[in-house]
């Protein structure tokens, strides 16, 4: 295990190739270096990434709106740092909510279900399917975390459902 610190911080402009390279490596739909770049123009828009010495091992873009906190980009390199780097993530999301911003939202391609149980251990509740959201027609599980909890939710699909029944 590397001796070196991961930590988050937010997006330099030297972490734009690494950022995108990761996307590309990672993400069913990636972005590259201009759509990051577009995604800061907008003044409600952030990107961290979480680096381990030079290297960046993740990066996490959101959108914060009034109300809920919308998490574009939720990129995680797997490997020995993973776990440790979700963990700093998830807190860092859980820090930039409020009384009034009580929420997070993540939309996850129906695919990966590895993603979507790592949110479920950190509280994150499967709401709704979006369907044909993904290229190729795929659908989405839309998963959201709240500050306070919320009234039981309908299960719309077989993962959904799984996760009703964890509930229970």
């Amino acid at each position: 295990m590397s001796r070196l610190k991961l930590q988050l911080r937010w997006m330099l402009t030297e972490d734009f190739p690494a950022v995108a390279r990761l996307d590309f490596q990672q993400a069913t739909e990636p972005w590259n270096e201009d759509a990051y770049r577009e995604f800061l123009q907008a003044r409600n828009q952030i990107v961290q990434v979480a680096v381990i010495g030079a290297d960046v091992v993740g990066a996490l873009a959101c959108r914060l709106e009034s109300t809920t906190l919308h998490v574009e980009r939720l990129i995680i390199e797997p490997g020995e740092h993973g776990a440790a780097t979700l963990d700093l993530m998830v807190t860092a999301i859980r820090n930039k909510l409020t009384r009034a911003r009580s929420c997070a939202e993540i939309l996850i391609h129906e695919c990966r279900t590895a993603e979507l149980v790592a949110l479920r251990q950190f509280d994150f509740v499967a709401v709704s399917v979006v369907r044909n959201h993904f290229r190729g027609r795929r659908d989405g599980i839309l998963m959201r975390y709240s500050l306070f909890r919320e009234a039981t939710y309908a299960p719309t699909n077989r993962l959904t459902s799984y996760f009703a029944q964890e509930d229970r």
